[in-house]
């Protein structure tokens, strides 16, 4: 049957264009093929259902909001890397409001021409007043099965990618929430008699909080990606030109490189997790307590005891040179 179609479709060709300089066709309508756009995403979409904003709005198309525990075995969780995304602040510390990124089943709409998967996310607030001015890091939140996740419409067309796509299992997120919040959550000893040069004189908060905002303006002009890091001096040129001077980079009293944590060499901003609970970068040398500064990937700064800082380590994958 192949054989026969191979060798009658050339002359079909012919016959067919002996007839049309012989005999001038008859008018035929004329009907546009349909537009077909296929679109690669690593989460099963369903097929997008035509809606108005007033539809979105009464929440006919989806609940306006949901609960940690209404989500079953059919819901993914997933971190978006988001192309057109300016608010990267809002995914980087949506962890002090319960869990970072999305809730979707891959289901969705079509507004105005474009795309939109469904998907729900924990309640974003603006934090950054309360980490770099009161240089005390957002009261974080204990997930719990009723937490509230709010609607979120994620466009298609400007969503980079969608990342680190795992099985809802609401166990795993109860479990995984309490282990971020251990290193930080737990209150330090009274510290009043310590007389140590950085007690007296915390200029550390000052100047790791300025890392930290560098380091997230280095990673706003390089698509979301932490620097290289090969050493700390390496680190210091390349995220020298987001800071006012060099002092910024020593520890007072002992003007050594703050150490950084070597593991987030080249990684996404969305591939850390926990920011709240991973730290950065840390003084190499405690003060007379065994007590250090240590700033953290959200840009938050904590002083922790020496047996915090174990912990602080090993979540962080911190190995002693």
């Amino acid at each position: 049957m192949n054989k026969y179609l191979t060798y009658m479709l050339p002359i079909a060709a012919v016959g067919a264009v002996a007839y049309a300089q012989t005999t001038p066709p008859a008018p035929m309508p004329i009907t546009a093929p349909p537009v077909v756009t296929v679109k690669v995403v690593p989460v099963p979409l369903q097929p997008a259902k035509a809606i108005t904003i007033k539809d979105l709005f009464s929440g006919a198309v989806a609940p306006r909001q949901m609960l940690l525990k209404d989500l079953d075995a059919s819901w993914v969780h997933m971190q978006t890397g988001a192309a057109m995304d300016a608010n990267i602040y809002t995914q980087l510390f949506s962890m002090f409001r319960g869990i970072s990124g999305y809730f979707s089943r891959g289901e969705t709409v079509s507004i105005g021409g474009e795309t939109y998967l469904i998907a729900y996310s924990t309640k974003t607030q603006q934090v950054l007043p309360e980490i770099f001015a009161k240089n005390a890091a957002p009261t974080p939140v204990k997930v719990t099965p009723d937490m509230q996740l709010e609607l979120s419409l994620l466009n298609i067309r400007t969503t980079g990618s969608f990342t680190n796509i795992r099985p809802f299992v609401l166990a795993e997120e109860l479990a995984a929430n309490e282990a971020a919040m251990e290193p930080t959550t737990k209150p330090e000893p009274p510290t009043a008699m310590d007389t140590s040069s950085h007690k007296v004189a915390p200029k550390s908060p000052d100047n790791m909080k300025q890392l930290g905002l560098a380091l997230m303006m280095y990673t706003q002009d390089y698509d979301e990606v932490l620097p290289p890091v090969q050493s700390a001096e390496q680190v210091k040129t390349l995220i020298m030109p987001y800071v006012k001077n060099s002092d910024v980079f020593y520890q007072p009293g002992v003007h050594k490189l703050y150490t950084i944590n070597g593991t987030i060499s080249k990684h996404k901003l969305v591939e850390i997790k926990y920011p709240a609970s991973f730290c950065v970068y840390y003084e190499p040398m405690p003060g007379k307590d065994g007590s250090r500064w240590t700033l953290y990937m959200d840009g938050h700064v904590k002083k922790v005891t020496p047996d915090e800082w174990e912990k602080v380590k090993k979540f962080s994958k911190i190995t002693d040179k």
